[in-house]
């Protein structure tokens, strides 16, 4: 599983910037025919405002490590051309605690 993480201090462009993510994600999906991974959300955080930055989760599932990173890399490479420069991403390849 990955987990990515998105911040920003405008709640409106942390939405956008996720749905944006999600967009990304599925076109990468069906770009490189990785069909068996399941993307999770996206969905606020659990602690959705932490230190005046709004938070949002986005989840990948899959039986693949290698299918995963393949995913990562991709959008780690794609996603900051086309987001708000105020918006973070994080990702975070075997996370402890889901959302």
């Amino acid at each position: 599983m990955v987990q990515y993480t998105l911040e920003a201090e405008d709640s409106l462009d942390c939405e956008r910037a996720v749905a944006l993510l999600h967009r990304l994600a599925r076109q990468t999906l069906d770009e490189l025919g990785f069909h068996h991974v399941e993307l999770l959300g996206p969905a606020p955080a659990t602690i959705y405002r932490l230190k005046n930055k709004y938070r949002w989760n986005l989840g990948a599932f899959s039986k693949s490590p290698k299918r995963l990173n393949s995913l990562t890399r991709r959008l780690r490479d794609t996603f900051p051309a086309q987001a708000p420069r105020a918006v973070s991403l994080k990702a975070d390849l075997d996370p402890y605690g889901l959302f």
